[in-house]
């Protein structure tokens, strides 16, 4: 029976209760088979479903007095899929790249971007960078050694060939000055050179 396709777009109202600080996004799901997954585009507006919309559950909770807020992620679409998933990811920055080549710079992350030279690629694609930053707790005891740990950078798509090497340029995590110092130290007193 799926797909199911209508004359008019469907509205979806999904609530979500995944809190989401500046560096995650919610993004819609849809698969046929449950095997191969795409992220859904919703459909384009027109006045009847504009006029709907002002209706929905999520204008409703705003326009209210209540305080508790309700994150609802609305789904618009002209065919019904097998599946739908709602996910929280971490922000993800996204450009269309084509064979002249561009530059996708992260807003959680200034310092991160991701360029593509003229004829890394054949045809226009989207491209994106996301940046998640590992939490100082998970990361303690390397630093009090002496490391560093920098954040997570991804390139999408994943398991995409490129025609010229992409630059991926990320700053370098700090290290504290005292701790490669006594590190250091330590070596020598123990007769190991650096």
């Amino acid at each position: 029976l799926t797909p199911a396709t209508f004359l008019a777009p469907v509205l979806m109202e999904v609530p979500h209760f995944s809190p989401l600080p500046a560096n995650r996004e919610v993004v819609v799901l849809r698969s046929d088979t449950g095997k191969k997954w795409s992220v859904h585009t919703n459909s384009t507006n027109n006045n009847n479903l504009t006029t709907f919309l002002s209706t929905s559950i999520n204008n409703l909770a705003k326009n209210s007095n209540n305080n508790n807020s309700i994150n609802i992620t609305t789904i618009t679409t002209l065919q019904l899929p097998q599946y739908f998933a709602v996910v929280s990811r971490p922000r993800q920055e996204t450009i269309s790249v084509g064979p002249d080549g561009g530059v996708v710079n992260s807003q959680l992350v200034p310092q991160v971007q991701c360029l593509f030279p003229s004829r890394s690629l054949t045809k226009q694609i989207n491209v994106g960078v996301s940046v998640f930053p590992i939490n100082k707790c998970f990361t303690q005891e390397i630093i009090q050694q002496g490391g560093a740990v920098s954040s997570v950078i991804t390139v999408e798509p994943r398991r995409r060939k490129f025609h010229k090497p992409i630059t991926v340029t990320l700053p370098v995590p700090e290290m504290k000055a005292g701790n490669m110092n006594g590190r250091l130290e330590e070596n020598k007193s123990n007769g190991f050179r650096n």
